[in-house]
């Protein structure tokens, strides 16, 4: 995401820009324009990058940066959408956290309560491990 915003916003060509970053030493273990137009796309990079690679070189060749905002604004999509789905799995795990470290407790406590009050005070220190060794787990 950072390499396609300095390449949108520079205003050299994206693989000048790139060979510039190269030789600032901020990407080194990208390959160099000259690699990147004979072999293509390295495999050892991330498809993200892999992307972002392959719109400067469309980019380049077009002569135009309007593939650079389009690759830029797909990027922010898919990157917006997989955060949406992260914080969805995140509410989720609080929830369950939630549920088992107060409610079960609280829900056996008043029952047990009523049944035989002397189990109380060990079944809340049982519930009070069994979260915490949930915690660990999870967390």
């Amino acid at each position: 995401m950072p390499l396609a915003l300095v390449l949108l916003v520079s205003p050299l060509s994206p693989l000048a820009t790139l060979r510039q970053l190269r030789e600032l030493g901020e990407y080194e273990y990208l390959p160099s324009p000259e690699e990147l137009l004979v072999d293509g796309e390295p495999r050892e990079l991330s498809d993200r990058m892999r992307g972002v690679l392959r719109a400067a070189l469309l980019a380049q060749q077009a002569g135009r940066r309007s593939v650079l905002e389009q690759e830029l604004d797909e990027l922010l999509a898919r990157t917006s959408a997989e955060l949406e789905v992260a914080d969805y799995h995140l509410s989720q795990l609080f929830q369950l956290a939630s549920l088992f470290t107060t409610v079960i407790p609280v829900t056996l406590a008043s029952v047990v309560l009523f049944t035989s009050p002397a189990i109380v005070a060990p079944l809340l220190l049982a519930c009070a491990a069994a979260a915490a060794a949930l915690g660990a787990v999870a967390g």
